[in-house]
């Protein structure tokens, strides 16, 4: 007999009990981060993070926990004065509450 796997995906409580925002990785740094208040670009991440793909972290925290976290293109200057346009993240309030949520369900597991 062949034994039948459960394929139902596992609900948002769920996801949240397994832990899939561990303490110390680059989504729990952008989420405690941006929950400050801050907004957040690839070159900051990878100045303050060391994380080289932020767009897709919050892809990713965007489908595993339901974050909105709106997204505007701003103009900076590169190091040769040309302008250019990036993107900023920057949380909502949706989302810093949700934040505040996952961040302090990590603290407590310490």
């Amino acid at each position: 007999m062949m034994e039948v796997l459960e394929t139902k995906n596992p609900s948002e409580t769920t996801k949240l009990e397994r832990g899939y925002l561990k303490y110390g990785n680059a989504k729990y740094s952008i989420v405690e981060y941006m929950s400050e208040g801050n907004s957040l670009t690839s070159r900051e991440a990878f100045m303050l993070m060391g994380t080289t793909c932020l767009n897709t972290h919050i892809s990713e925290l965007h489908l595993k926990f339901g974050f909105e976290i709106p997204r505007k293109k701003i103009e900076v200057d590169t190091r040769y004065g040309k302008k250019v346009k990036v993107t900023e993240y920057r949380m909502s309030n949706e989302d810093c509450e949700l934040s505040d949520y996952l961040l302090e369900e990590k603290a407590d597991a310490f």
